[in-house]
């Protein structure tokens, strides 16, 4: 590993390297997290729905409306959460204040000096109310504190793991009904796709 020279000259304005690798590792990841976050609440969406209508075919022929619903329900999911996505990283993209409050809320030995320290680099007027060997020391010490942590733990994973393992268990559910019952999924699944056409329900 590469030792990191604490008594370096620090660039006015600029984090030291270490910690600008440590924000771009926790970039890195949250992007991977959020963009799976947004595919699993897709193929959520979309399984629940379709295995609604398939369960509810199986006691009465559902009526168009209700399947109109369900696949209106996948489909508003599926955009709120392909446009959370996009505003996330397209529109309203996160900078570097945003990254040190997740990053605060994970590593509570860095309280608030972490965004303070942000928030001086930022600051590109002309006059400061601080002076350059305060910012350095400010800059060394978190620097210091901040080299054992590892930011990508900031990424919380909770929500992923849960709905990926729901999608997962509906997805094995899917995979039976093709195997034992193809007949039933096809027509529950032409049903679905087009609530509105003249498809008559299968019946075991």
């Amino acid at each position: 590993m590469q030792k990191v020279n604490n008594n370096q000259p620090i660039e006015p304005h600029h984090l030291p390297e270490r910690l600008q690798r440590q924000f771009a590792d926790l970039k890195a990841k949250l992007w991977r997290a959020e963009l799976a976050l947004c595919g699993v609440w897709c193929v959520f969406a979309c399984l629940s729905s379709f295995l609604c209508v398939f369960a509810l075919d199986r006691m009465q022929d559902t009526p168009s409306m209700v399947r109109g619903v369900l696949l209106l329900g996948a489909l508003t999911i599926m955009g709120l959460a392909v446009g959370w996505w996009g505003w996330r990283w397209m529109i309203a993209e996160r900078n570097l204040r945003d990254y040190s409050r997740l990053v605060q809320r994970r590593y509570r030995i860095l309280g608030d000096r972490l965004l303070g320290i942000v928030e001086l680099t930022e600051d590109t007027s002309d006059e400061t109310n601080y002076s350059e060997e305060l910012y350095e020391a400010a800059v060394r010490q978190v620097d210091a504190d901040a080299k054992n942590c590892d930011f990508t733990l900031a990424v919380s994973s909770t929500w992923l793991r849960r709905l990926g393992f729901t999608s997962i268990l509906l997805a094995i559910i899917s995979l039976i009904l093709i195997i034992l019952l193809p007949g039933a999924f096809s027509n529950a699944l032409s049903r679905w796709i087009n609530p509105g056409g003249d498809i008559t329900r299968y019946t075991l």
